[in-house]
């Protein structure tokens, strides 16, 4: 029991750090299926919750942290005002903004949709 309490904390934490890397990190289902292979006893149940809030959390995590990191120091001041405009245009449309949104899942991105030229 003591093994996959262990492994439990293991897995929220890789987890967790692996969804703070924004690009080229492993996936999240290869640390549940290395964790489920490893521990056949394991519920997969709970396992695939722990890996889905720790997940959540770690993109959570790195969605704020660019935000402040990139959005507040490394862009300019145009740039910035540039973003404003298209959030505000957004915002103002939300219907639209939203069918555009459903229109193009994000599996379909490439140029057979039509959503991406």
């Amino acid at each position: 029991m003591a093994e996959i309490l262990l492994a439990f904390v293991v897995l929220i934490i890789l987890i967790f750090v692996l969804n703070l890397i924004p690009a080229f990190a492993p996936p999240t289902w290869m640390a549940l299926a290395f964790v489920g292979f490893q521990f056949p006893e394991t519920n997969p149940w709970a396992l695939a919750l722990v890996g889905a809030v720790a997940a959540t959390l770690g993109r959570l995590t790195l969605a704020l942290l660019s935000h402040k990191i990139i959005g507040k120091k490394l862009l300019s001041r145009a740039q910035r005002a540039n973003i404003d405009v298209i959030k505000q245009r957004l915002r103002k449309r939300k219907t639209l903004t939203f069918s555009v949104f459903l229109s193009c899942p994000p599996s379909a991105f490439n140029r057979h949709t039509g959503c991406i030229k």
